[in-house]
């Protein structure tokens, strides 16, 4: 048996399927499968970027305003 790799994803894939999942018109769900995610992980995300605002994903300073105040 062969481990599955993990995918990664950059900063600014997860900042957009964010954004893309609060400002859409379409159910999370739909969101996360056009974007071939599951839909627990943007609420992992979400919930990361509403915590550590600029410091999530890597500690470095994020440079797209996504709205969270």
């Amino acid at each position: 048996m062969s481990k599955r790799a993990y995918k990664t994803y950059t900063k600014e894939f997860k900042v957009e399927a964010v954004r893309l999942a609060k400002e859409s018109d379409q159910p999370m769900t739909q969101v996360a499968r056009k974007l071939g995610l599951r839909v627990n992980q943007i609420y992992k995300w979400t919930k990361q970027l509403e915590e550590k605002r600029g410091d999530a994903f890597s500690g470095k300073q994020m440079t797209t305003d996504i709205g969270f105040e």
